[in-house]
C-alpha cells in the first residue's frame, strides 16, 4: 500500500513542479509531465511480481503456453485458451516469446505499453494532464491496468475515437476501432456506440434522451442481448454460464450507485449551466449517460461492468473541462475538490484491495 501511496504523491509533487511558476521554461509541461508520469506508472507496474493483480499469473501462463508452440504459423497449435484471445494481444506475446521466455519481461513489456498509451492519450486530449492523471487513479483505472491487461489496451486504443470523429477523420477512425478491436472484443460494441453518438444531434437534451432511451432499453434487456450474441458470438460462453439474469438482481457495487448519481449531476450540470452550453460539452455528456444506463444494465447482466469501462474513462477528459470553465477562486475551489475527491476515492480502492493488487511485491525482491 505504501508503495501506491508514494506513487501517487510523487505523480501529484511532479505535477506541482512541472506546472509551478517558472519550473519548465518555455518548454511544454503537459510533454513533461506525462513522460514523467509514464516512467513511474511503468517502472512500479512492470516491477511487479507475478502475485500482483488477479490475473497477472494466468497471463504469464498464457505467455508460456506462447513460448511452447513450435510453428507460429500454424492455426492448429493455439489450442485451448489460446485458440480465443484477440489477435492483438497474441501477435505481443508471439513476439516477446521470440525474444525471451521469461514471463517478468512480458510484465514490463505490456506495463510500459499500458502505461505509454494513457499517457500519450491524456497528453494529447486532456486540458488538464494532472488532473486527469489523478482521475486516473480515483477512478480506479490505475488498478484496472495492473489486472486487465487485453480491455485496458484496447480503452486507450478506442477512445481515440473521440477525437477522430469530431475531427470528421473517419477512415483513421476506423483503422483505430479495428486495432482496439484486437485486443479486446467488447471494444466493437463501444465503437458503434460513439459513431451513433457523432452522428446524433447533439444540445443540452440530447444525454437525457440517450439515458432513457438506454433505460428503456433496460425492460428488454434480453433481446438486446441476442444482438450483441450475434455481433460477438464468443459471449455465447457468458449466456451460457447464467451471467445473463432473467430477473432483476441487484448486483451492483455500492461505487457504482455513486457513479450514477455522479454522472447524472453532472449531465444536469451541463443542462442548466449556459456556461457549459458548447458541442464538446454535449458530447462528452452523452458518453457519460451511456456509463450510466450500462451500470443499471448491470443489475441483469454481471458482466456488464467491462462495457462501464469504456464511457467511464471519458470522465478523465470532461471533469478537467468543466473545471477549466471557472475562473479565478471559483476554479481553485473546483480544483481542490476534485484532487480531494480523487485522493479519498483512490485510498477507498487502497482498502479494498481491487484486483488482489495488495501488498504490493517486487521482482526485484523476490
Amino acid at each position: 500500500m505504501v508503495t501506491y501511496l508514494c506513487l501517487y504523491f510523487l505523480i501529484m509533487f511532479s505535477g506541482l513542479i512541472c506546472y509551478g511558476r517558472g519550473a519548465i521554461s518555455k518548454g511544454k509541461p503537459a510533454s513533461v509531465f506525462c513522460l514523467i508520469t509514464a516512467v513511474m506508472l511503468s517502472l512500479v507496474e512492470g516491477l511487479r511480481s507475478v502475485t500482483v493483480g488477479v490475473d497477472t499469473a494466468f497471463y504469464a501462463d498464457w505467455f508460456m503456453e506462447y513460448c511452447s508452440i513450435t510453428d507460429i504459423t500454424n492455426p492448429a497449435s493455439y489450442t485451448g485458451r489460446l485458440g480465443e484471445i484477440e489477435i492483438g494481444y497474441t501477435i505481443l506475446n508471439i513476439i516477446i516469446s521470440q525474444f525471451t521466455q521469461n514471463e517478468h519481461v512480458l510484465i514490463f513489456v505490456v506495463s510500459v505499453i499500458i502505461c505509454s498509451l494513457h499517457m500519450f492519450f491524456i497528453k494529447k486530449n486532456s486540458v488538464n494532464p494532472v488532473m486527469s492523471v489523478a482521475l486516473f487513479f480515483g477512478l480506479n483505472f490505475f488498478f484496472t491496468s495492473m489486472v486487465s491487461w487485453r480491455q485496458i489496451i484496447s480503452i486507450a486504443i478506442v477512445s481515440w475515437l473521440y477525437p477522430l470523429l469530431r475531427e470528421k477523420r473517419y477512415g483513421m477512425g476506423l483503422l483505430t476501432a479495428i486495432l482496439a478491436f484486437c485486443f479486446h472484443d467488447t471494444s466493437i460494441l463501444f465503437s458503434i456506440v460513439l459513431a451513433a453518438i457523432h452522428f446524433l444531434p447533439k444540445n443540452k437534451s440530447s444525454s437525457w434522451m440517450i439515458l432513457f432511451a438506454g433505460l428503456f432499453g433496460f425492460f428488454t434487456i434480453e433481446r438486446i442481448f441476442e444482438i450483441v450474441l450475434k455481433i460477438i458470438p464468443a459471449y455465447h460462453y457468458y449466456y451460457n454460464a447464467g451471467f445473463l439474469n432473467p430477473h432483476i438482481n441487484l448486483n451492483i457495487g455500492e461505487m457504482d450507485y455513486f457513479f450514477i448519481l455522479l454522472g447524472c449531476a453532472l449531465m444536469a450540470v451541463i443542462w442548466i449551466n449556459p456556461r457549459f452550453h458548447e458541442e464538446k460539452f454535449y458530447y462528452l455528456s452523452n458518453i457519460i449517460a451511456v456509463s450510466v444506463f450500462l451500470i443499471v444494465y448491470g443489475m441483469r447482466i454481471n458482466e456488464m461492468f467491462r462495457m462501464v469501462y469504456y464511457p467511464k474513462y471519458f470522465y478523465i477528459l470532461l471533469i478537467p473541462e468543466m473545471v477549466q470553465k471557472f475562473s479565478g477562486k471559483n476554479r481553485d475551489i473546483m480544483k481542490i475538490f476534485v484532487y480531494t475527491a480523487c485522493l479519498m476515492f483512490f485510498l477507498y480502492f487502497l482498502f479494498h484491495n481491487p484486483g488482489d493488487t495488495i501488498p504490493y511485491a517486487s521482482l526485484l525482491i523476490d
